[in-house]
């Protein structure tokens, strides 16, 4: 028994994907990451020293209070209300407890906000949590949090661009 069949051109429901953003140009020294991104302003060499040890010693006070090691209402002033609503949550939850801060990595996109990525270790196993400072009034203070303490589940809160 032979089948034949018949050959005809599929009118596309789409449009073809195009890329809204042109791959930007790393350093070789720098890791590629899979995905394309904003042009970094400053590189961590760059970053101004106060700038780095507030950033620094924010993200390590949120990570203690998480951990219950501190109380989170220490953070109203370095925190927007809706990511230390969030944290407020998780610790009660005791979600981090026993959290321990391994590395950070800070890279400023704009004059007005600064990017910090945290490398975390918690019950063993390594987790990540980044943070977006955004310069408000004058003051810095963190806007976003996304927090992974468990592999399925990753915690967001603030708005992701201001």
């Amino acid at each position: 028994m032979t089948i034949l069949a018949e050959c005809r051109a599929v009118i596309p429901s789409r449009p073809p994907a195009r890329r809204l953003l042109e791959p930007i140009t790393v350093r070789t020294e720098q890791p590629t990451l899979p995905w394309d991104g904003p042009a970094v302003i400053a590189e961590p060499d760059e970053l101004d020293p106060e700038l780095r040890r507030l950033a620094t010693a924010v993200v390590t006070a949120i990570i203690e209070a998480l951990a219950g090691r501190r109380a989170a209402a220490q953070l109203e002033t370095w925190v927007e209300p809706e990511p230390l609503a969030l944290l407020e949550h998780l610790r009660r939850a005791r979600a981090g407890s026993g959290l321990r801060l391994r590395s950070l990595r800070l890279q400023q996109p704009s004059r007005h906000s600064l990017e910090v990525a945290a490398h975390l270790r918690h019950a063993g196993a390594s987790r990540a949590a980044a943070f977006r400072f955004t310069r408000l009034n004058g003051r810095w203070a963190v806007s976003r949090i996304e927090l992974s303490l468990r592999p399925d589940v990753i915690s967001r809160a603030g708005w992701p661009h201001r």
